[in-house]
């Protein structure tokens, strides 16, 4: 029988157990720079403008609201390279003189084009920018065949078109950045809607920054919609004087304003002829200014001749009625009815000429 050295026995067994630690840490090694290198490919993205009408305008690249690039058109070009861990809202912003352009796109994985059509710039050459770019043009095509529309219903119809694809595609960062333009964007549309297609949303979309900023304005919104007791605060009148903001037992009108506004100027007139008209039908408006000066506040009620209640903290858009009602522009009106409850919101004056109309027939004051 044959007998081995044990000496030599010693050593090849040690031979052997490094040989397999050495397969083990290779393996290990080529797994760990394979995914590392998989990584970096998915998390690299560039973003390359050829704008030849733009030479020598300042370009700035921001990304969630943070700059990440600033920089310059030189012979025709500019280019930025950076990572990105998912896909992000990017808004890319050229001046030069007095010309500035903004345009929307999606930072992600690749390589982002810009071009210049002329009246507009363009993002594409990665898939959620090109899909965004299908669909806005496929929105503007069908609103232009609306053409016996007027402004406000066009922006209605575009903004059901939003509303379908996001129901469709509640995964899709497009999704996110629909629901902020034609919904946190627009204090017309409709709050109960807005809050389901938030919900709707998946939840990383939700837990993105742009998913945070909505979750707090639709539960600000909904909080107002239509349906819903009017939030009850009390404020200083020009006298100085403390008082709530409604009363139930008339319709109400509270008409967010302020003497710098030159809209809520324009709308004064339309405000006194719907006040006369029905006022003494129990009809009631009470005034609430935006204004941080109180002379510029008491000179404008007596020049434009606001008769009605006039309240005003000096807090301008922090005031918490301006808040508790998520006012984001003037001005801003809400409709309430006899209880208190909120029957409309940003109201044109013939739509609550024609709510007052029908209403103030049928309910004796």
């Amino acid at each position: 029988m044959l007998k081995l050295n044990p000496l030599f026995l010693s050593v090849f067994t040690r031979t052997i157990e490094m040989k397999k630690r050495l397969l083990v840490f290779t393996i290990t090694f080529l797994l760990l720079t394979g995914s590392q290198a998989q990584s970096v490919n998915i998390n690299w993205f560039s973003v390359k403008g050829f704008l030849p009408q733009w030479n020598g305008a300042n370009v700035q690249l921001l990304m969630n609201g943070a700059m990440i690039y600033n920089g310059t058109v030189q012979e025709d070009l500019f280019s930025y390279t950076g990572k990105v861990a998912s896909t992000q809202e990017g808004l890319l912003k050229i001046t030069r003189s007095k010309q500035t352009l903004f345009l929307p796109f999606f930072i992600e994985s690749g390589t982002i084009k810009i071009r210049d059509e002329g009246k507009k710039l363009v993002a594409y050459g990665t898939t959620t920018n090109e899909d965004y770019q299908a669909l806005i043009h496929q929105f503007d095509s069908l609103a232009l065949l609306q053409s016996n529309m007027h402004f406000e219903a066009i922006k209605q119809y575009k903004r059901e078109l939003a509303t379908n694809y996001i129901l469709q595609k509640p995964t899709s960062p497009i999704s996110l950045k629909l629901l902020a333009d034609y919904y946190y964007l627009e204090q017309s549309a409709n709050d109960s809607v807005y809050y389901q297609l938030y919900n709707s949303l998946d939840t990383p979309l939700q837990r993105s920054l742009t998913g945070k900023k909505l979750e707090q304005d639709v539960k600000q919104r909904y909080a107002v919609a239509n349906g819903r007791p009017a939030p009850q605060l009390e404020l200083p009148d020009s006298n100085h004087q403390t008082l709530p903001i409604y009363q139930t037992g008339h319709f109400t009108l509270i008409n967010f304003w302020a003497s710098w506004c030159l809209p809520c100027k324009r709308e004064h007139p339309a405000l006194i002829k719907l006040y006369k008209q029905f006022h003494e039908q129990g009809f009631i408006i009470v005034g609430i200014s935006l204004d941080t000066n109180r002379s510029a506040w008491l000179n404008a009620i007596k020049t434009e001749g606001l008769e009605w209640l006039q309240l005003n903290d000096l807090k301008g858009w922090y005031s918490p009625a301006a808040t508790s009602y998520g006012v984001k522009l003037v001005p801003f009106n809400i409709l309430l009815d006899a209880t208190g409850t909120i029957i409309g919101k940003n109201l044109r004056m013939e739509e609550i000429e024609s709510i007052l109309t029908k209403t103030m027939r049928s309910q004796p004051f």
